[in-house]
């Protein structure tokens, strides 16, 4: 009985250090009594880190290899010689370069914790609507804690750009939504919310995978949507 109490207490008390620890070697037990405040703090400074990596490497690749958006723009129907070789001038100037890494940069940060907040939102609805005990703060702690496959997916991709000079998320649309990073951050949502709001994890595999396939396609259709605009597909 002793033995039992003592365990539910460290349970109830743990810290970031060991959420941390368990969401590499005890996923089941990262979030049990975690203390969200702590996730949420870090969350932001990681996904700083992570966003800063990804726009770093977007930015270095363009500057060494100018040609590559410059061969969107030639592809563009209705560029004429003259507005083609103005826009040439413009991307390639010191000022427009300043302009586009800033963009990139500022643009992969925000766009992760925009992404971040919408989806507690969302899958905080979800969850309540299941019959669960869903909180706002919790769920942001949790797609916090799980975001981890993807900062150490950034790292992976940062050191091999360095080590190779190429990109590494090249693959497709469809690939990078279900990576083995995506898969293992899938995998620690579904049995994290099935503790933490009291569902069972086929409701949680549900809202989660849901969401997973609305993302696709959302992307996809905005991918499509981009590309009519820019002469890829008219």
């Amino acid at each position: 009985m002793k033995e039992e109490i003592i365990t539910e207490e460290k349970i109830e008390h743990q810290g970031l250090g060991s959420s941390l620890k368990n969401i590499l070697f005890k996923p089941s037990a990262a979030f049990k009594g975690a203390n969200f405040k702590g996730i949420i703090i870090f969350t932001i400074i990681m996904m700083l880190v992570g966003g800063l990596l990804a726009g770093w490497t977007g930015v270095s690749f363009i500057t060494q290899n100018p040609e590559v958006p410059l061969d969107e723009v030639r592809e563009m129907e209705g560029m004429t010689e003259e507005s083609l070789a103005d826009v040439e001038e413009l991307m390639t100037s010191e000022t427009m370069s300043m302009v586009i890494s800033i963009s990139i940069a500022v643009g992969s940060v925000l766009g992760i914790y925009v992404g971040w907040l919408i989806k507690g939102g969302i899958l905080t609805l979800a969850f309540n609507l299941m019959g669960g005990e869903a909180k706002y703060s919790k769920t942001l702690g949790v797609l916090g804690l799980a975001w981890i496959p993807f900062f150490l997916r950034e790292i992976v991709r940062s050191a091999w750009y360095i080590s190779t000079g190429e990109m590494a998320a090249t693959a497709s649309l469809l690939h990078n939504h279900a990576d083995i990073f995506v898969l293992w951050n899938v995998l620690l949502l579904i049995f994290a919310f099935s503790a933490v709001c009291g569902l069972s994890k086929k409701k949680t595999a549900a809202a989660v995978l849901g969401y997973q396939a609305l993302n696709i396609v959302l992307n996809l259709g905005l991918s499509s949507f981009n590309n009519m605009f820019t002469g890829g597909i008219m």
